[in-house]
């Protein structure tokens, strides 16, 4: 079975198994992951909450993409992992 690049998105444990451990990989995950964490705390610390509170679909949309952003962490941050062990 092929993997691509969707797969981090809909099944990261298949990557598990076909992660081939490489400088240049360990640098991209990190840089990656490092992003992602990055964004998520823009999220929580650098936008101003009037632009989405009291608004209701701004307020789920800023929940929702808490969760993607700390999904993305989780996944790109478990291929860091992998990569520096």
């Amino acid at each position: 079975m092929r993997v691509t690049g969707d797969s981090c998105s809909v099944m990261p444990g298949l990557m598990r198994f076909r992660i081939t451990r490489s400088r240049a990989a360990a640098w991209a995950s990190c840089s990656i992951c490092g992003f992602w964490l990055l964004r998520l705390y823009c999220q929580w610390f650098v936008y101003q909450p009037r632009l989405w509170r009291g608004k209701p679909l701004e307020t789920f949309m800023h929940y929702w993409f808490t969760l993607v952003w700390i999904f993305l962490v989780a996944v790109f941050g478990a291929c860091a992992a992998v990569q520096l062990r």
